[in-house]
């Protein structure tokens, strides 16, 4: 079985994810793609991503996974990585990168 590492982007709370724009790397095993989540949690894709929180999911590539759908399945979160967020008092304000 081929696994695709993915990153989403999640909401605070980890129930609206959506895939950020990346071209998913696929793997020969399981392990493998675990090995590797960290890493792509410091790709510039992932910190500059707009979301409070980042998850790395290794998901198994076959008839019934649709990869550009955006929607995660009930695939754990291989790892993930929070967000640091900033508030100023100026409503609009970008956080700082």
């Amino acid at each position: 079985m081929i696994f695709a590492l993915i990153l989403f982007g999640c909401a605070d709370d980890g129930t609206q994810c959506h895939k950020l724009a990346t071209t998913p790397k696929h793997y020969e095993a399981r392990v493998l793609c675990e090995a590797d989540a960290e890493m792509a949690l410091q790709s510039d894709i992932a910190l500059s991503a707009d979301y409070p929180t980042v998850e790395a999911r290794c998901q198994p590539i076959g008839a019934n996974v649709a990869l550009s759908s955006g929607e995660p399945r009930e695939d754990q979160p291989v790892a993930s990585l929070r967000l640091a967020s900033f508030q100023s008092g100026q409503p609009g304000q970008p956080r700082p990168r």
